[in-house]
């Protein structure tokens, strides 16, 4: 709420790691914790999307394609058991971040709502990269943990300066991972480290939005597939987009002189020469001023 966050959670039903029947539910069922915080997932309105049967990754090394396809099944039955029959996941997230053709084929025979795939920019997979497969958005998160803050500025800026955006992603464990705490901090100083970062977003990048997956799903399928056309004629740069295309659209432009827009306006301008525009009609015109 301080920071305006809008949230999707992955569900996880198992750890067990096995890739074959009988599928077990078991471990979801042991306390009533994960069924109040599905409730209050949906109370609060935030997204609630998947992260798998259980821990294994979707690719062909761990998994047979018929038993991937049961596993899923499984989980369908097993979720809008407990979501409610009308439960139709848009987000997943691929565990261990991995996933591959086998993997999504799978998950979108059993699930052909899924829309967007997370994984992780630092993927050394092809797979991994974004793009769109089968119609489904492969949207690598770009950053995640709580500290050290200079190491997540860092990711998200970088992310910010290619793609005027970021994706952050934790786990509820981080807490006690030896991998993603590996200072044994306590979670009052993760939170403390979180929110500096959070709060340096903010200040730096006002202008950025925050998103639920299926939305980001839309934005970037829209980025990818409907590509503008651009002109430069002396001291103005024309933008265009077809018809139909999906507004608005935004653009980073530097200018050391001052600039007029028709068709956009002027979304945040920097100190120096670094402005952020916002296309808001299917002709953009930048003139810059001599």
């Amino acid at each position: 709420e301080e920071f305006g966050l809008k949230y999707t959670t992955a569900l996880i039903t198992s750890y067990n790691g096995r890739g074959t029947w009988p599928f077990d539910f078991s471990e979801f069922l042991t306390t009533d914790y994960p069924f109040l915080e599905i409730e209050n997932i949906r109370e609060n309105g935030y997204e609630m999307g998947l992260h798998g049967y259980n821990h294994q990754s979707p690719v062909k090394k761990n998994w047979s394609v018929d038993f991937l396809e049961d596993a899923y099944r499984a989980l369908s039955k097993f979720v809008r058991s407990i979501r409610g029959k009308d439960y139709e996941p848009v987000s997943f997230v691929a565990p261990n971040n991995l996933i591959d053709e086998t993997g999504l084929k799978a998950l979108k025979t059993v699930f052909p709502s899924i829309k967007i795939v997370g994984t992780s920019y630092q993927g050394t997979d092809d797979f991994s990269e974004y793009r769109i497969i089968d119609g489904v958005v492969i949207l690598p998160r770009t950053t995640c943990g709580y500290y050290p803050v200079g190491n997540l500025l860092d990711c998200s800026i970088l992310s910010i300066m290619n793609w005027g955006t970021y994706q952050y992603f934790f786990h509820p464990d981080d807490l006690f991972s030896l991998d993603r705490n590996p200072k044994g901090k306590s979670w009052a100083e993760m939170k403390a480290s979180l929110k500096e970062f959070l709060r340096t977003m903010k200040t730096c990048y006002p202008w950025i939005s925050d998103h639920y997956a299926f939305k980001a799903a839309d934005i970037f399928r829209y980025y990818f597939m409907e590509i503008p056309h651009y002109r430069r004629i002396n001291d103005r740069v024309e933008v265009h987009l077809s018809c139909g295309s999906h507004l608005p659209r935004y653009f980073f432009f530097r200018s050391s002189n001052d600039i007029s827009l028709k068709g956009g306006k002027i979304l945040y301008k920097y100190p120096g020469n670094l402005y952020v525009i916002e296309m808001i009609k299917n002709d953009l015109y930048i003139k810059v001023m001599r």
